[in-house]
């Protein structure tokens, strides 16, 4: 960066990028007599982008290590919280059950009281709830078994969504057994791609 601006690629790489893409528009399909052209074109925008990328590596690298502080700031930051938070959360519930438990306890010493037909126990209020607060409960799903879960998928108890495939571990099966690979519901796809050097 220069002046506090952004740094354009230079411009004798935009030119050459220019014209390629030019050359790639009036040349939909390649000619024998086109053909190495078109392989000492692949090489050069291979060059170009290598050098649009150390461009770009060059301006991004302070950012990037700006970037990385300041979350391993926040993240230190946020850890301190983490204690206090968890065992106030602890706090909390544990006083709230127990004005529920005296809430109960209440109850079933004034229903005594009425069918035994003496005086109400004088007993103290619960405390008063803290407005803006209340507790919410999630409730969370553990896979415990996953070849029974398969099987319900499979006997359309549930559906397919509650399975994610592990599609890095079928791309390593399918360069492993190639030609051989063969898994029910996987085909395999095939991306043919030129590399230059």
């Amino acid at each position: 960066m220069a002046n506090g601006t952004l740094e354009a690629i230079p411009t004798e790489v935009v030119v050459q990028i220019t014209d390629i893409e030019n050359w790639v528009r009036k040349a939909p399909t390649l000619t024998a007599q086109h053909y190495k052209m078109g392989c000492d074109y692949l090489k050069t925008l291979a060059l170009m982008r290598r050098e649009i990328q150390q461009h770009y590596a060059r301006i991004k690298k302070p950012i990037n290590a700006a970037r990385k502080k300041i979350l391993d700031l926040e993240k230190e930051d946020l850890a301190r919280v983490v204690p206090a938070e968890a065992r106030l959360r602890e706090l909390v519930v544990a006083f709230e059950e127990d004005r529920k438990a005296h809430t109960e306890d209440t109850a079933k010493l004034y229903l005594i009281a009425a069918e035994q037909g003496t005086p109400l126990p004088d007993l103290p209020a619960p405390p008063e709830p803290i407005s803006g607060q209340h507790r919410t409960t999630r409730r969370q799903a553990v896979v415990t078994d996953l070849s029974l879960l398969i099987k319900a998928v499979a006997d359309g108890t549930v559906g397919p969504e509650v399975l994610r495939p592990n599609v890095p571990a079928l791309n390593r099966m399918v360069r492993q057994r190639g030609d051989l690979f063969s898994v029910p519901g996987v085909r395999v796809d095939t991306t043919t791609t030129v590399v230059v050097r």
